[in-house]
């Protein structure tokens, strides 16, 4: 039965003292107490003159653990373990080495005193799942079975890394247009709150009659004045329910999932996104010595699409009851041809690890080809609207002006 250990209470002290050289040095030091930063300084060389608490602030965010901390974590885990390092100290380094975020100092302390507890690494990383999934817990359990421990967490950071890679290429192809029609709807405001009542009041002292297109837009600025706090704020309340229910509602999720797949271009960008995860964590936790249908199950959320993540688990059930892997992947129908072709060729040959890679790469590949491709095609389509949007605003407001000339005379 494992036995818990009290925490180990560190401070943070703030040193000045003079070096051998004679000159002043200050400093911080995290240590137990003032007499161990002491101690440490005279070894060091410097002769400490004051050594004090550092003053909490009164307020310190403790900040946000990030997937890059994630992976760095990871590789400093697998640098130290390759040094014969045991697992409680390098957790115990790697946390003195960490200023911020506080909360992933706190964190990696707290492992280290679960492990000195008696618990597995694998078990003290599933006490905190918010940033230990099952995928992580998988590969790190089936490292320390393995005795490999070290060569498993360098897996784990490079398939982060990977990983994250993919999400932002993602993000990278959303972002643009987002960012462009945004621009385009902030221009649009500006010209009809601002541009546009001054134009009208200058029209109206001629009296003379509106082209019906000026009219229309006329009418359209008035109404963005009277009733845009309205409008701005039913758009905000449409956005937190879409994100309310599309983080809780597996059903909305699914219907989300389903309707953004069809859209052109875009739609087999966010497949090919999928796939890739798909094949490359498939391929590290099997090369790992995960068994295929524990992999398959700890994949599925990895894919990050809903569609995926249940046809995952589907193949999981298929392989559990007998099929092969490239069998189930063809009748779950969200896999080409292609990676099912490979993916039988590695059953067949015995390199399914390997050959689950090569079709990661693949796909990694045509993303990166597809969201360039996006892009270039992209932008004239984003100029025209620009163009269509701003200058019927433009023409609205000057085709007045050119009659002005009659109304004059």
């Amino acid at each position: 039965m494992a036995t818990t250990t009290a925490k180990k209470q560190t401070t943070t002290y703030q040193w000045a003292g003079k070096g051998k050289d004679g000159k002043t040095k200050k400093g911080e030091i995290t240590a137990a107490n003032e007499q161990l930063v002491r101690t440490f300084l005279q070894k060091q060389g410097v002769i400490a003159t004051k050594v004090i608490e550092k003053p909490k602030p009164l307020y310190e965010s403790k900040g946000r653990i990030k997937p890059k901390n994630i992976v760095s974590f990871s590789r400093q885990m697998s640098t130290m373990l390759r040094a014969g390092m045991s697992v409680t100290k390098s957790l115990s380094l790697i946390a003195e080495g960490i200023e911020k975020p506080i909360r992933l100092r706190e964190m990696i302390e707290d492992i280290r005193n679960e492990v000195e507890g008696g618990s597995s690494f694998s078990e003290a990383l599933s006490k905190h799942p918010l940033y230990f999934d099952d995928l992580y817990l998988s590969l790190v359990s089936a490292g320390e079975e393995a005795g490999v421990l070290d060569e498993t967490m360098n897996k784990i950071a490079t398939n982060k890394e990977k990983s994250e890679a993919v999400k932002k290429k993602v993000k990278k192809a959303l972002m643009y247009p987002t960012m462009v029609v945004i621009a385009a709807i902030i221009v649009t405001l500006i010209l009809l709150v601002k541009v546009i009542p001054v134009f009208q009041s200058f029209f109206a002292d001629f009296g003379a009659e509106l082209p019906a297109l000026t009219k229309a837009v006329v009418a359209f600025s008035e109404a963005v004045i009277e009733w845009g706090w309205m409008l701005a704020v039913l758009l905000v309340l449409v956005v937190v329910v879409f994100f309310y229910f599309k983080k809780r509602n597996r059903e909305f999720q699914r219907w989300v999932n389903k309707v953004s797949f069809k859209i052109p271009l875009l739609g087999g960008i966010l497949k090919l996104g999928s796939m890739a995860r798909f094949s490359r964590t498939l391929s590290v936790l099997f090369d790992s010595g995960v068994p295929l249908v524990r992999g398959l199950n700890a994949t599925a959320p990895a894919t990050g699409s809903v569609i995926y993540e249940e046809s995952t688990y589907e193949i999981a059930k298929d392989v559990e009851n007998g099929a092969q892997l490239n069998f189930a992947m063809q009748n779950s129908e969200r896999f080409e041809p292609f990676a099912i072709q490979m993916v039988g060729i590695g059953e067949e040959s015995g390199n399914l690890g390997d050959m689950l890679g090569n079709v990661a790469n693949f796909y990694e590949e045509e993303l990166d080809y597809k969201i360039d491709n996006l892009t270039t095609m992209l932008e004239p389509l984003i100029i025209g609207f620009l163009a269509l949007v701003v200058g019927t605003l433009v023409i609205a407001m000057y085709m007045p002006i050119f009659m002005l000339g009659d109304v004059v005379g």
